[in-house]
């Protein structure tokens, strides 16, 4: 009799055992990180883009006059933060979606690098804070020269690029 038992309750220890590390195994695969999904709100020119550099191409800490999105010829989106600090960036050209980029964000540079071309190269900082998270990211980008000239359906183009600041919010997806 103290054989029986004594197998009982090893068979229900092991079950336990069991039943204990599927359920560990069970929330560790269900609590996946949800991605971080920022949109571009506003978006203004770098004030003095020499300045502070470090390791990006330009700074993105002094921002300078709002520029309207109708007047730039390529926008990011959305960027979406992965949990491994991979990000991906929608692109909008000319209003319209042009495609996507994969980066990978360090945020102890400050910097995000396109993945498929190392040399492109954004400044990029996320700022969490308790209500919103905000996000900064530097671009390049030319702007209309005179949007009343051919209406507001067309512009004209530029040929220099200007230094800009992409102030995005963001929500877990």
């Amino acid at each position: 009799m103290k054989r029986s038992t004594r197998a009982l309750v090893c068979g229900l220890r092991v079950s336990r055992w069991w039943a204990g590390i599927l359920l560990v195994l069970s929330l560790a695969g269900g609590c996946k990180p949800r991605d971080l999904v920022c949109e571009t709100k506003a978006v203004f020119q770098v004030s003095s883009p020499e300045q502070g550099t470090g390791t990006a191409p330009f700074s993105i800490e002094r921002l300078g006059p709002e520029v309207k999105l109708g007047m730039l010829h390529d926008l990011p989106e959305f960027i979406t933060l992965k949990g491994d600090n991979h990000a991906e960036t929608e692109w909008v050209h000319l209003g319209h979606i042009a495609g996507s980029s994969e980066l990978i964000f360090s945020p102890a540079e400050g910097l995000a690098r396109n993945i498929r071309n190392p040399n492109d190269v954004y400044p990029m900082r996320r700022f969490p804070d308790s209500s919103t998270e905000r996000l900064r990211f530097g671009f390049r980008s030319r702007t209309c020269r005179d949007p009343k000239a051919w209406g507001a359906s067309f512009c004209v183009f530029g040929e220099e690029e200007l230094y800009l600041i992409a102030d995005m919010t963001c929500h877990r997806e």
